[in-house]
């Protein structure tokens, strides 16, 4: 692992983000956009006969959010291949 200018830059073919991590990401992203435009468009769905509520919404667009930031801030961690510790990717600000 090379260290230059405060930067932690993993050695070519050791990348710790993997395609699937990066849709996942894309995933919970759209899920909390499709919930977001129920919302503000004012979309009623209905299941069988029951209604769903609105506040579901809300939980379908925080809840994935949260997931895909949480996935984010795992993508931007550079860990050796032991998996003892992880360094950022970009310096702290000083």
């Amino acid at each position: 692992m090379m260290v230059s200018a405060g930067y932690v830059n993993p050695p070519i073919g050791d990348q710790t983000m993997k395609a699937g991590t990066g849709l996942a990401i894309l995933a919970f992203v759209l899920v909390a956009v499709a919930h977001l435009l129920r919302f503000a468009l004012g979309v009623h769905m209905t299941i069988g006969t029951a209604e769903i509520p609105m506040w579901v919404s809300g939980l379908g667009v925080v809840v994935p959010l949260a997931l895909a930031w949480l996935l984010m801030r795992e993508w931007r961690m550079v860990c050796k291949p032991e998996g003892a510790e992880c360094a950022k990717t970009r310096p702290a600000p000083q």
